[in-house]
């Protein structure tokens, strides 16, 4: 059974309205049968989710209901349902497929499994599974059941992030932050910009450039989850350190990637980067997905030429690879600069011209 870990979220004090629902209820709502007592609400305002199944400390056992904000005059409420007020809580939240007998002692032992592996470390703050949880809740939607399971929070920095409390943080924790990425821990575009503005302090004498993302990473971080995703980022910084014939590397943001690389003829350098991205073409969690890149590389005397602007050419070069069922490595030359300004010139002109009814068309 693939689990498909999602995120970790909050939801606030709220109400619950539901229906005591039979077994059968229960069985028909995983298939995807929704009671219309609670239905015809789906999507209403001032809902927090979906109408799902709720395991509710205090309830006798579960029940389908629905999640309602409190106490606003703008919200028509649900008439002629049980509630019940559920208290500010936090949720891990996973997918799995729907072809699973879904009951509490299944949940809670896929949950046990999970805290084992992954402590929801957030960048600002931590989580851990509640050991009494009072709300556990399944949603059905398109062939997925997604499970909420409460978790509680033992770590809170974001409060000194929101009250500018600068005082609560150490020196190197402020470092890091400015100077590393927060998901796979490795330097970011400000570190890698030292390099670019001064070299040699390195002893960085000449150098090429690459910049490069993962093609469909949405698809991966949807499809296999955040978690799967997240390992393809840290792979590839890993490899960047690794590799023999890159200066510097760096995370710069989402699924976007730079390199300082080393001087070489392009042939030897399309071979170096065609095995670097082979080696990072698989995904761990599905061995026949084949994860694809769009790499622009900037040759070493254009790269010394713009300088801590290099990276606006190894853009340009990047964005032209557009096949999506392969790996594009694309160099950038002067023409390509000439051809897309000149092609930005005439469309801004041609767009002025119409508008000052200066555009005359000859047949």
């Amino acid at each position: 059974m693939f689990i498909n870990r999602l995120n970790q979220l909050f939801k606030p004090d709220r109400i619950l309205y539901y229906i005591d629902a039979s077994f059968e209820d229960i069985q028909s709502y995983y298939k995807g049968v929704i009671p219309e007592q609670i239905a015809k609400y789906s999507n209403a305002f001032g809902t927090y989710d979906y109408p799902g199944v709720f395991f509710v400390k205090g309830l006798e056992k579960e029940v389908i209901g629905i999640e309602y904000r409190a106490n606003d005059s703008r919200i028509e409420y649900p008439s002629g349902l049980k509630s019940i007020p559920l208290e500010q809580s936090f949720f891990y939240s996973v997918a799995i497929d729907d072809d699973v007998e879904i009951s509490l002692p299944f949940i809670k032992n896929m949950f046990e499994e999970i805290a084992k592996e992954d402590n929801a470390h957030r960048p600002y703050s931590d989580l851990c599974m509640k050991k009494d949880a009072g709300v556990i809740s399944v949603f059905y939607s398109y062939k997925k059941i997604r499970l909420l399971y409460e978790w509680e929070l033992y770590n809170d920095k974001a409060i000194h992030v929101m009250s500018d409390d600068y005082s609560m943080f150490e020196k190197e924790t402020l470092y890091k932050s400015a100077f590393t990425d927060l998901i796979t821990g490795e330097y970011n575009w400000n570190h890698l910009s030292a390099y670019l503005e001064v070299p040699m302090n390195k002893g960085i004498k000449d150098y090429a450039f690459a910049h490069f993302d993962v093609k469909e990473f949405r698809v991966i971080n949807e499809a296999y989850g955040h978690i799967a995703a997240n390992k393809v980022l840290s792979k590839i910084v890993k490899a960047m350190k690794e590799a023999d014939f890159i200066y510097a590397g760096a995370r710069c943001h989402n699924d976007n990637f730079a390199m300082i690389l080393k001087d070489m003829p392009q042939e030897e350098m399309l071979l170096k980067l065609r095995n670097f991205f082979e080696e990072l073409s698989v995904l761990e969690e599905d061995p026949f997905y084949k994860i694809n890149y769009k790499c622009g590389v900037v040759p070493m005397k254009r790269a010394m030429l713009f300088g801590n602007r290099v990276a606006d050419a190894a853009k340009m070069a990047q964005a032209m690879g557009t096949d999506q069922k392969c790996t594009d490595i694309i160099f950038y030359t002067d023409r390509m600069y000439d051809d897309i300004s000149w092609g930005n010139y005439i469309k801004a002109y041609v767009e002025s011209a119409i508008e000052n009814d200066e555009f005359l068309v000859y047949l």
